[in-house]
């Protein structure tokens, strides 16, 4: 059988394996769908952040809806005996939502039948004054830190409540410590927040959960059996790959703009990473049966399909010993930080939505984050490896710019307004869980409908601005840069890569030592041999250094760090990725590397 005849059997079985159910909408059911979804967010934000309907409505961004559909909303009715919610728009279209109680709201098919999940009451935010933080919510008894501007500090937080910011809760923690929390109008510490997609980070720490305690393996092909077929391109997608938003499925536009063209919805019906949280009773299923990327598609792009497909995933190997979500993200995770208010929301036949749906209080947000700025500890006790650490942190290989790594964002991209090697977790109209190792630095910032301008991305929102100016100022609030002779030495071994993917044989021999010796896979190789190695193919390469621990004795230092090649592109193109240890030696004031010894990360790539 021909390829093009292989790739047309495996989209046609693809898409009949999820069969649009009775109780699914179409997706061209924009308004239906919007209403369904817009009803959700109000019933979340009334049953689980215990807030009133229209204080909620008049911040809301209801993206989910086409702007004339915004307009239309005539009445949203709360009925708290029945735990429903009710949105009616001038047309008569109606959109419905449940409280379930501890998995927060589910929105209603168009059939209209109640959800596929029972009733447990939601437990109450708990305050621990006894206990102090971050086990608890005790304030520390130490002294201010020297080192931390207070009034600068001040003045930051002050920024990201400008006018028009909409932030909700602005919290900073420095070494661990809360050093400045504020509140928005109706907001207070007992408040459970939206962290949309900062749900992916949450649900990725289950996923180090478990391969922490060795029930899952990153760089195995996924245990989905609808993806086994010897003729299924998807059968060799890893778990890594879907971490990394890197999975070779369709899911719709790749870029988050690109959700938000109403005229590719009026034409087509709603994007797909859209959909899949109201439009499909079974979120998972949905998932699963997203065909193959054609083979000009983009890999590396932020859908939500991923994260369900994960979902399955983890849901699929905690059946197997009887064990659900909830109760192991409980025992393993928010039980051991602290976390006591958090809600974990499903679809209509219980899966939990795992590319955006939870709730918490700013204060636990903020623990998650601690977990991830201490490299995985807590009290001691290590809960996620080093390597899992290490994989989240390294820049996902098939994206074009190092943007994005395991279900977080990286400032490597960009390194502004935050240093190169911090990382966040993120949700759409603004949420924010920031880390930034090089400064012990951890900073929570929740909010309402904001976000760029779909049509117009020369014009940022208010809020966009706001966080940015924030993060500047929090981080010049910091008096800690780190030393000088550590940014010289980490840039020598920058620019050593920078120049092989050039193919600047003079470049990159300046900035190594005479005596040079590369150690790669039970290579050894001189100066002249490594640069003979890369020029004898010439494909484009590209290879990003994150993670750099760098270590001084005089004139000698020691750089660990993570190494993600990216060579070729296109279909041809290659991801490799190493750990490398760099030593450099000194003289006449110039760092020059002297060894490098390379390890490949073992992966399987499709």
């Amino acid at each position: 059988m021909k390829p093009v005849r292989i790739l047309l059997l495996c989209l046609g079985l693809a898409l009949l394996r999820h069969p649009a159910a009775a109780s699914d909408f179409k997706p061209t059911d924009l308004a239906a769908l919007g209403a369904a979804s817009v009803a959700k967010e109000a019933c979340s934000a009334v049953f689980v952040s215990e807030r009133e309907t229209s204080d909620y409505l008049a911040l809301a961004s209801k993206f989910w809806m086409l702007p004339e559909d915004r307009t239309r909303i005539a009445d949203v009715k709360v009925d708290r005996p029945n735990r429903r919610v009710t949105l009616t728009m001038t047309t008569g279209v109606k959109g419905v939502a449940v409280f379930t109680g501890a998995t927060g709201c589910i929105a209603l098919g168009p059939d209209g039948a109640d959800p596929k999940v029972g009733f447990t009451p939601l437990p109450p935010v708990t305050v621990r004054a006894d206990v102090a933080w971050p086990q608890g919510d005790a304030p520390p008894q130490e002294n201010w830190p020297a080192e931390v501007d207070k009034a600068a500090l001040d003045h930051a937080v002050d920024l990201a409540f400008a006018p028009d910011a909409q932030t909700a809760a602005y919290l900073v923690l420095y070494r661990g410590r809360i050093l400045a929390e504020r509140y928005g109008p109706g907001i207070s510490a007992g408040t459970r927040l939206p962290g949309w997609s900062i749900t992916k980070t949450v649900q990725a720490t289950l996923v180090g959960a478990l391969e922490h305690d060795r029930r899952l393996n990153l760089f195995e092909p996924a245990p989905i059996a609808e993806w086994s077929g010897a003729n299924d391109p998807r059968r060799l997608i890893t778990l890594a790959d879907l971490l990394r938003m890197s999975a070779p499925i369709a899911c719709g536009p790749g870029l988050v703009k690109g959700w938000f063209d109403h005229a590719a919805w009026r034409r087509d019906g709603y994007v797909e990473s859209l959909y899949v949280f109201s439009g499909p009773d079974d979120a998972y299923a949905y998932s699963i049966s997203r065909p193959p990327l054609a083979p000009d598609g983009l890999r590396g792009a932020y859908t939500n399909c991923q994260p369900n497909v994960v979902g399955h995933i983890v849901q699929q190997e905690l059946r197997k010993t009887g064990e659900t979500v909830a109760g192991y993200a409980t025992a393993k995770v928010f039980g051991p930080l602290g976390i006591r208010s958090m809600v974990l929301e499903s679809d209509r036949v219980g899966n939990f939505e795992s590319a955006s749906y939870s709730y918490a209080i700013a204060r636990d947000w903020a623990r998650l984050g601690l977990l991830y700025a201490q490299d995985g500890v807590w009290n001691g006790q290590r809960m996620l490896s080093p390597e899992f650490m290490a994989f989240v942190r390294a820049p996902a290989p098939w994206w074009t710019t190092p943007a994005y790594g395991g279900q977080v964002w990286l400032s490597k991209a960009t390194c502004d307004p935050w240093p190169c090697d911090a990382y966040w977790m993120q949700g759409i109209e603004g949420q924010r869980v920031t880390i930034v190792p090089s400064l012990d630095l951890v900073v929570v910032r929740l909010g309402h409908g904001i976000g760029d301008d779909p049509n117009d991305p020369n014009k940022p929102h208010p809020a966009i601005r706001a966080m940015a100016a924030a993060g500047k100022a929090v981080v010049a609030a910091i008096n800690r840069p780190a030393p000088p002779e550590n940014r010289a030495v980490e840039t020598v071994v920058q620019d050593v890569f920078a120049a092989l993917g050039a193919h600047d044989r003079a470049a990159s021999h300046a900035l190594l030592a005479p005596d040079f010796t590369l150690y790669e896979d039970g290579r050894l190789m001189t100066a002249d041999q490594m640069f003979e190695l890369v020029a004898a193919d010439p494909v484009k390469r590209r290879w990003t250094i994150t993670q750099a621990q760098i270590q001084r004795a005089g004139d000698l230092a020691t750089v660990t760090y993570r190494n993600t090649g990216s060579f070729g592109e296109g279909a041809e193109r290659r991801v490799p990725e190493w750990t490398e240890t760099a030593i450099l030696r000194r003289s006449d004031d110039k760092w020059r590397l002297v060894s490098l010894h390379s390890t490949r990360i073992r992966q399987i790539a499709p």
